[in-house]
């Protein structure tokens, strides 16, 4: 396990950064504890959160083209891994597979899809615990690496602005740039493979984040309890509602929490004022 998220910024700066501005925002990846992400995975599944399980339709189809424009040797980079899923298709469908490097915030689910998939696949696996949004070094494979390609499914990219996205991928860029066995200025580095969900009728798309069974909902209360845990404020998630609606100036669904009553929370020392 290569270990780079102790280096990475604080959470309470993070934190501070984002509620202290008139409108509130907190970094998506702070949805990703242990908690967090076996409700994602949860949500994954659900009937109205069509994302995952078209995507999967998607893969199955074309993993094999893919697999061949990717090429032998090729080190497969997953950016926010999770659970692996689509993963599994793409190692399948690759005929010689350098290594797989999954990339993951939150290092014991980190750890348990990793071991998962090694049990699964012929493949050396190297699991990197760090925040992807940010710089990070690359584990050094085993077998000789003719390519390196960055994976970067599940429409992730929507959590993001569009500045926030074209720095993310220009970090990807740099991912693909390092010096390294087949990675010559002669040619290029490597490849991105990423997915997007295209808009399409409204209701579809906010009954996805809107489920039924409130799990993602509980996905972003378990945000404000992860601060309370970790950083002592009292975040109350009964003073909040949750809704996700389409945002059409952005072009995406935004998820926000409502704050029901006006109330003051003590963040390491800084009040923070909610209307």
């Amino acid at each position: 396990l290569l270990e780079c998220a102790p280096r990475q910024r604080p959470l309470v700066e993070e934190v501070l950064e984002g509620l202290t501005e008139q409108q509130k925002y907190l970094p998506a990846k702070l949805h990703y504890d242990q908690r967090g992400s076996l409700l994602f995975e949860q949500i994954c599944s659900l009937d109205e959160y069509y994302i995952t399980r078209t995507e999967l339709g998607i893969m199955e189809r074309t993993a094999p083209a893919v697999a061949e424009a990717l090429g032998d040797g090729c080190m497969l980079i997953e950016p926010g891994s999770g659970a692996s899923l689509k993963t599994d298709l793409l190692l399948e469908a690759m005929k010689s597979p350098g290594a797989y490097v999954p990339v993951d915030i939150s290092r014991d689910f980190l750890l348990e899809a990793a071991a998962a998939i090694a049990a699964r696949h012929d493949i050396e696996v190297l699991p990197v615990w760090a925040d992807f949004t940010r710089p990070h070094p690359l584990p050094t494979p085993t077998a000789e690496i003719s390519s390196r390609a960055v994976y970067f499914p599940g429409s992730t990219v929507g959590n993001f602005t569009r500045r926030e996205a074209g720095r993310l991928l220009e970090l990807f860029a740099d991912l693909l740039r390092e010096a390294g066995p087949g990675n010559d200025a002669a040619g290029p580095a490597g490849s991105v493979v990423v997915g997007f969900d295209c808009k399409k009728e409204v209701p579809r798309m906010e009954a996805a984040y809107n489920d039924a069974e409130g799990v993602t909902a509980e996905f972003n209360y378990n945000v404000l309890d992860r601060l309370s845990r970790e950083l002592g404020t009292d975040l109350d998630r009964d003073r909040f509602d949750f809704r996700a609606d389409w945002d059409e100036e952005v072009g995406a669904i935004v998820s926000r929490l409502w704050a029901r009553e006006t109330h003051a929370v003590d963040i390491a020392g800084t009040t923070v004022q909610f209307e």
